[in-house]
């Protein structure tokens, strides 16, 4: 049936998202999108605005009432959206939300109505009440929930690299949106949110971790602004964002040595800009002693433009970094800047 194909795909996102750590907080049907039709008529589904603040009637009880909360209210939010398919209706839709919090405190069960019920399965049932469990640790999680027979989902095996697909997913969706094409570049922009929180997610380093998250605000707020824009259906004006820095990991990912000594400055960078510039320095010191000789040697081009452009740029930072800790003008000062960088100029 259409809701248990729904809820597979439902549940192998959640099953992932959770996998990885990372929260959904609003599993609701304004946030899943339908991207394509298979040949059975099957609609294929992608869930959309992860960590967001909750919707009324599809928070778990824990999160109204205050109690702790952790990635199994997700679940109970899944229950709600299959409640939903199957009668049509939210779970006591029929209440205020004053009359709700109210019913949630008396830790009243969510009963099924009376319908004729022939042509749903028990384990139809049995998944739809473990979701909606008021207590929490009854929820089928994880595994647990993949193998569950209503369902029962391959668990997804993992080997990306999180923060390359996000560069890749993101330039792709600036580069829909641009051409017009917003529906496809809606999605890759998603994409490319989900991949950097769970890159993010795998940092251990306080100062890239806040870097990266500047970056996922980022992200998720250029995804708003292109939603916003689908609903209305207004082309306009290109949307902006900065991809540059993606677009040039993407077009040097194919010469590993450049990709890792780009990857080492664009750390130093991060710890630069959170003030830590003993570490950032040495950090993108190292970088350009690849790429500043590799650039002489690349090819005229896009990738040569923007390489150049980045380099340009991690110059400047270090020799603003320098310009801060001078006590005079001696050149003994500026001696990286001399050995390393000038020669190549």
């Amino acid at each position: 049936m259409a809701v248990q194909y729904v809820m597979s795909q439902l549940a192998s996102a959640i099953v992932y998202l959770h996998s990885k750590w990372i929260f959904h907080g609003d599993v609701k049907p304004e946030n899943i999108i339908v991207f394509g039709v298979e040949k059975n008529n099957r609609l294929r589904i992608k869930l959309t605005d992860f960590g967001r603040a909750g919707s009324f009637y599809y928070m778990a009880p824990e999160l109204h009432l205050g109690f702790p909360f952790d990635l199994t209210a997700d679940l109970y939010s899944a229950g709600v959206l299959m409640y939903e398919m199957l009668i049509g209706t939210k779970p006591f839709a029929e209440l205020t939300k004053d009359q709700y919090i109210v019913m949630l405190r008396k830790r009243m069960s969510i009963v099924m109505p009376q319908f004729d019920t022939s042509h749903l399965s028990a384990q139809c049932f049995g998944l739809l009440s473990s979701l909606l469990s008021y207590d929490k640790q009854n929820r089928l999680f994880g595994e647990s929930l993949a193998k569950h027979p209503f369902i029962n989902i391959e668990p997804i095996v993992d080997q990306q690299c999180h923060y390359s697909k996000a560069c890749e997913f993101i330039v792709s969706g600036v580069t829909h949106v641009n051409n017009g094409q917003l529906g496809s570049g809606y999605i890759d922009v998603v994409e490319a949110a989900l991949h950097l929180s769970i890159h993010i997610n795998q940092q251990s380093d306080e100062i890239l971790y806040h870097q990266l998250v500047e970056k996922l605000k980022e992200y998720i707020r250029y995804g708003d602004k292109v939603e916003l824009r689908l609903l209305n259906d207004f082309s306009g004006s290109p949307l902006n964002i900065q991809t540059k820095d993606e677009k040039l990991r993407c077009l040097i990912k194919s010469t590993p040595q450049l990709l890792a000594a780009y990857d080492i400055c664009s750390i130093g960078e991060m710890y630069l800009k959170q003030n830590s510039s003993k570490r950032g320095f040495e950090l993108v010191r190292q970088g350009l002693e690849v790429l500043l000789p590799a650039l002489g040697k690349e090819p005229d081009g896009p990738r040569k433009n923007l390489l150049a452009a980045k380099i340009d740029e991690w110059m400047k930072m270090l020799e603003n970094v320098k310009k801060g800790r001078r006590t005079g003008n001696s050149i003994a000062n500026n001696y990286f800047l001399y050995q390393y960088i000038y020669p190549f100029i």
